[in-house]
This record gives C-alpha cells, sequence and structure tokens, in this order.
C-alpha cells in the first residue's frame, strides 16, 4: 500500500483488526471512568454536572468546574462508532447523559459568556475556549443523530461564548488561543453568522503569524512538546472542516521539532519543555497521514511508544486533563482508522534549534537532549543490548537556606551560547537561581477570596487584571536572588563533560545542596505526573558548606554514561 495513498477500510473491521485490544480496552476502561464522574441521577438538580468533586462529595468545592462538560465528546465518539467490545454504541442512556452534559454547561456559564474553572466567576479564558470547543464538536458530530434538538437556550449559550472569545485574547499562552480559534470557527457552523468565522480568521492569522520560524509556538517563555500538540490539534480541527492550506503549512512547520521531542525509549517530552508536559495529543497526526511523511513518523512513533508502554500514560492524568487528553486521543484513533505504524524509523539526526535554546545530537547509540535556555538541563539515552535506555538526567540544582527557603537553577534564561562543528557541541549558560515557592494562598485567604470571587468577581474587567496577576505571581514570574550558576557542557564524539561554576553572592546560609536528574519550578497544573523514569536516577552533591565558607564551587560531571 503507498503511503501516499491511504486505503481506509470500514471503520468497524479497522478497528476490530487494526486497533489492539490495549487500545480498545483503555477507551472502554476510559468511559467508564468518565461515567463514573458524571451525576446520572435525572432528578438531581446537577444531573449531567461531570464535576464529581462538587455533586458528589459535596464538601471539597462549592462550584463545578466547565472543564469536566467536556466528557460529553468522549460519549459522543463511543456512541457514533461501532466496534468491537463498545456497549455504548447507540445506547440511549449514553445520549441522555450527553444532552445532560451540554445543559449543565449551558446552566454553569457566567452571565458575560465565560465559563470558571479554578474559582467561582473566574473568567477563565481556557475554561470558556476549551469547552466550549469540546460542546460544539459534540453538537456537530450529533447533527445526524435522531431526537437530538439543539434548542435556543444551547444555541444563546454558543453564542455568548464565542462572543466573549473573540473579543478577548491570550497572548502568552498559544494553545489557549488555538481552542479558542477552534471553538469560534464551531460556532459559526452552528449559528451560521459571518461575524464567527471572522472572528476565527483574525484568530489563526495571529497565531500563524506568532509561529516560531523553527515551527514551535509560545508557551510562557518558550516551547513546550505536550502543549504544542495541543495546539496542532486544535488547529487540525478547523482544517478538517474547511481545508485551509495556511494551517497545513504551519501544522507541518511545526511538527518538526515536535518529531524530535519523542525519545529513542519511546519517552516524550519532560522538564525541558517551558511548561514540563509529558502528555501528547496524537490527532493532528491523524488528520494528515495521506498527506504527511512526517505526520506518519510521529505517528508511528507514537503507536510504537504505546505499544511498549513508555509513553505517558492516561492511567497517570487526575481527573482534569484526563478528560481532555481522553477526547484526542479517541479522535485520533477514529481518524487513523487502520494506519500501521512504519517499522523502520530510524534515531533523527543531529539538529540545533537556537531559538528554543535546544539542542538534539545523535550519535550511534547515544542520544542526548539540551535546553541552553533552561540552564542546560540535560537527558541521555544510550543503547544497551540493542534496547534505548535513560542513561542520565541532570536537571540542576536545588538549594535550601537555614529559614527553610528553596532555591532552583531550572530558571529560564537568554544567556546561552551554542557552537557547533562536526561531532562536536559546546553550550555554554548563566543564569541566577530563583525562589520556588510552595504556597497555599486557600489555606489562608478562603473565605476573603470567595467573597471577592462573589462580589467583585461578576465582573470580566476586574477578573481579568486579577487573574492576569495571580498567573504572573504563580506561574511566570520567579524571585531571584544572587546565586550563579554558569554551565558549561562539552559533547565530543561518545565523551560527554559538564562543568558548574556556582557563585554564592546573596550572603544566604545555605543547609542543603543537591543536584536533581528531575524539578520544576513556577506552577503548571498540567505537570509533575508520574513517569516510570522518575524512579531511575537520585539525587546526588553536598556542598552546602563549601560554598558557605569560599562562596563559589566547581563541579564537573565526566563519563557520565
Amino acid at each position: 500500500m503507498s503511503p501516499e495513498r491511504l486505503a481506509r477500510k470500514p471503520l468497524q473491521e479497522a478497528m476490530n483488526n487494526a486497533l489492539t485490544e490495549y487500545k480498545r480496552n483503555l477507551i472502554l476502561n476510559a468511559i467508564r471512568r468518565i461515567l463514573s464522574l458524571v451525576d446520572k441521577d435525572s432528578e438531581s438538580p446537577t444531573y449531567g454536572c461531570f464535576d464529581r468533586t462538587f455533586w458528589h462529595y459535596k464538601f471539597i468545592t462549592d462550584y463545578p468546574s466547565a472543564r469536566y462538560q467536556e466528557s460529553v465528546y468522549a460519549l459522543a465518539l463511543v456512541y457514533l462508532n461501532e466496534f468491537s467490545g463498545n456497549i455504548f454504541y447507540k445506547n440511549s442512556k449514553i445520549l441522555e447523559l450527553i444532552k445532560a452534559g451540554i445543559k449543565y454547561w449551558v446552566a454553569a456559564q457566567n452571565s458575560d459568556g465565560s465559563f470558571s474553572e479554578a474559582y467561582p466567576n473566574e473568567h477563565s479564558y481556557v475554561t470558556t475556549a476549551f469547552s466550549t470547543y469540546a460542546i460544539t464538536e459534540t453538537i456537530l458530530s450529533l447533527k445526524e443523530t435522531p431526537n437530538v434538538i439543539i434548542d435556543d437556550d444551547i444555541k444563546k449559550a454558543i453564542r455568548k461564548s464565542a462572543d466573549w472569545l473573540i473579543n478577548n485574547r491570550d497572548l502568552e499562552v498559544t494553545n489557549h488561543e488555538a481552542g479558542a480559534s477552534a471553538a469560534v470557527f464551531n460556532a459559526y457552523l452552528i449559528l451560521r453568522d459571518e461575524k464567527y468565522k471572522d472572528g476565527y480568521s483574525r484568530k489563526l492569522t495571529h497565531i500563524i503569524d506568532a509561529q516560531n520560524e523553527e515551527g514551535w509556538f509560545r508557551e510562557y517563555e518558550g516551547y513546550d512538546p505536550g502543549y504544542q500538540s495541543v495546539t496542532l490539534s486544535f488547529l487540525a480541527s478547523s482544517y478538517r472542516k474547511i481545508k485551509d492550506p495556511r494551517i497545513f503549512n504551519s501544522i507541518e512547520k511545526g511538527f518538526l521539532l515536535l518529531e524530535y521531542s519523542f525519545h529513542p525509549d519511546g519517552s516524550f517530552a519532560g522538564q525541558y519543555g517551558s511548561r514540563f508536559t509529558k502528555f501528547f495529543y496524537p490527532s493532528s497526526c491523524a488528520t494528515f497521514l495521506e498527506e504527511s511523511e512526517i505526520a506518519r513518523r510521529i505517528y508511528s512513533r507514537y503507536l510504537q511508544s504505546l505499544a511498549i508502554n513508555n509513553l505517558f500514560n492516561l492511567s497517570s492524568l487526575d481527573d482534569r486533563y484526563f478528560v481532555s487528553t481522553l477526547n484526542d486521543f479517541i479522535s485520533a484513533v477514529f481518524i487513523a482508522g487502520d494506519f500501521r505504524a512504519q517499522d523502520n524509523l530510524k534515531t533523527l539526526p543531529s539538529q540545533i534549534f537556537r531559538e528554543s535554546g535546544l539542542t538534539f545530537y545523535s550519535l550511534a547509540g547515544l542520544y542526548l537532549i539540551i535546553n541552553a535556555k533552561k540552564g542546560g538541563v540535560i537527558k541521555v539515552y544510550s543503547m544497551e543490548n540493542g534496547i534505548w535506555k535513560p542513561r542520565y538526567f541532570n536537571a540542576g540544582y536545588i538549594l535550601k537556606d537555614r529559614r527553610g527557603k528553596v532555591y532552583s537553577s531550572l530558571a529560564a534564561t537568554d544567556d546561552y551560547s551554542i557552537k557547533a562543528e562536526g561531532n562536536s557541541v559546546e553550550i555554554i549558560c548563566n543564569l541566577q537561581f530563583a525562589n520556588v515557592k510552595y504556597t497555599y494562598p486557600l489555606c489562608r485567604y478562603h473565605i476573603p477570596f470567595r467573597l471577592f470571587n462573589y462580589t467583585f468577581g461578576k465582573s470580566n474587567f476586574l477578573m481579568k487584571v486579577f487573574n492576569s496577576k495571580v498567573k504572573q505571581r504563580y506561574v511566570t514570574a520567579s524571585r531571584k536572588v544572587k546565586i550563579y550558576l554558569n554551565r558549561r557542557i562539552k559533547i565530543r564524539d561518545k565523551n560527554v563533560q559538564i562543568k558548574d561554576n556556582i557563585v554564592n553572592g546573596s550572603g544566604i546560609k545555605l543547609i542543603k545542596s543537591k543536584c536533581v536528574p528531575f524539578q520544576q519550578t513556577g506552577h503548571v497544573s498540567s505537570s509533575k505526573y508520574f513517569t516510570d523514569d522518575e524512579i531511575s536516577f537520585s539525587d546526588s552533591n553536598e556542598f552546602s558548606r563549601t560554598l558557605n565558607s569560599r562562596g563559589n564551587i566547581e563541579i564537573k560531571y565526566e563519563n557520565i554514561f
């Protein structure tokens, strides 16, 4: 079969023959988990609510998160598609729960058209975008289904949401804007109002114009593989409906760095990304299997990673991120149909992406990933007996002072250089340590915060300012201290040397120090999920006494594999 013209079998035959038992069981068990999240009591005032913490546990939270309503799309996918073992196919109770979930989404909408996730009256951009997309995608997929009527209340809610998204933007996080563009375009398809088509076009233009020349989209201070896949999947969703060549060209460009984020052992991404993500959304690759060779390669790597169980697992996710990740997984399975993974994939060649700070170094039996923009975080993989394995991870340093404050070297920096010649690479980066925040604001401010939510929180303008300050305090801002790290990484053939020079010009007296294989700074809610490699490495070094007495220390790592 020519890869340029993939022959597609009927869906049921493709699912039975090509979809592995693993994938079938994963989908069916995931749907059972979804059905445990929803209030199925038709007499209950929260009938159709998928936020189990709200409707079932009652005393943990005082509001429902609209993100959970995205679950209706997963239910719609299994309701519409027949395959072996799918007891949910054309099941009337599933259809009723889908309709109840949509109605509860309408009821959860704020008066200005937005939706909330983290706290009442949040006016969350991402929640409005992503939940509107999932709801409208569900409605569009069910348009030929009998007894599914999109009443005026649902249309009004979609209109209000689309209007709000058109009038607001999120310039720091591209995947949010991509979700909004896909949601607004879906609103156009349902409501047939040209202003939504125009609004979608404006958002799409902004997304494509902002794409870096290396192909990546901005996620706060740089490139993040997991959220790159989210952005591409939303763009692909619109492409499936409109076939806009601008989208195809942008996605094809975005695939390049994404492919490099699949490691030779089958794992994906991690702490060298700007938001530390490890998940992968496959539907963009599934969309372009016929048109794009790189899409076929990435999707093949993805399927092979699933087969050897080295890819980040859905079961590791909490309910909040499980839902949206599942939606894309199921979507990709049905889009890809009977596609079979290519079995002749080679380890990618060395490549430097200077603007992202990333270096991928590949030599027979050795593979390194280094991000100079994140303080020289490094991951090393080597081949042993024909099997690729993680060999050495170094994410920099963590220091602790006498007051219990913690400082990390894993901070974004623009002070770096990358030089390469043949099989030799030298990377130099300079950065300041930053204070690591361990804060739990609701423990101290829950009551006044709720008073604020239910009063001033009704104002979209005030909440936009407030949300920006919260994001700045807990996500993007880092309080630097006068402790400096100069890291030099030299690679020549299979010889890797790391030389670190740490200077303490702060006067802070340290009681603990360690070099760590994993760490994270800043709050990223979609991170810190477990992967198997986390138990393969240990912390090392204790040099706080030397650093206190001398004010500086030089540490070398040689022959690291």
